[in-house]
């Protein structure tokens, strides 16, 4: 198995001015950032998870909104894995799974939850 970077949720409505501001989002991103630049450097799989809410009420990470877009800090490059979801588990409904395991990155055979 390698190494693989899996970012979830860095996404702009919970910085400030978002319409879900998390507390300790910016020191978050900032080690985010850090390893985002470690295995770049390295040449080691990244792969981005990106929450988009099709929920009727939903007040945030609305569909081609501006919140909904992965922070620049750790923004995706073209190359990197860009996984939408639109529940809060990244495995239910996506292709997660079947990525990590094509990419051979988690061990066979796993049943996500």
């Amino acid at each position: 198995m390698k190494n693989c970077l899996l970012l979830v949720d860095i996404q702009n409505d919970y910085f400030p001015n978002g319409e879900m501001e998390l507390i300790g989002i910016k020191n978050a991103t900032y080690n985010a950032e850090l390893l985002l630049r470690k295995f770049r450097i390295e040449n080691s799989p990244v792969i981005h998870v990106q929450h988009v809410s099709l929920h009727p009420d939903a007040t945030f990470f609305l569909p081609d909104s501006y919140g909904a877009e992965i922070n620049e800090a750790v923004a995706p490059l073209e190359e990197e894995t860009v996984v939408i979801k639109h529940f809060p588990n990244s495995f239910r409904d996506t292709a997660l799974l079947e990525i990590l395991q094509k990419k051979r990155l988690i061990a066979l055979p796993f049943a996500a939850p």
